[in-house]
């Protein structure tokens, strides 16, 4: 996963759990490879948000924003 965060590819980390959210730094450690944290989000959604996020940027603070604020 490293490798392909390195070569610039935005990874989102999500549950396909019914409930539950997946927090940020919480399981493993997003800040170290840079992984997107989903939140409360369902996998299906989260790409969405994602393409919709790619549109305007590939920075991985910024798509963060947008996971946080939806």
């Amino acid at each position: 996963m490293r490798k392909v965060i390195a070569k610039g590819v935005v990874v989102v980390r999500s549950s396909r759990l019914s409930s539950g959210a997946v927090g940020r730094n919480v399981e493993v450690d997003d800040d170290e490879p840079g992984t997107i944290v989903s939140g409360e989000l369902s996998p299906s959604k989260s790409r969405v948000l994602l393409k919709l996020a790619l549109i305007k940027t590939s920075e991985p603070t910024t798509i963060q924003a947008c996971f946080d604020r939806y």
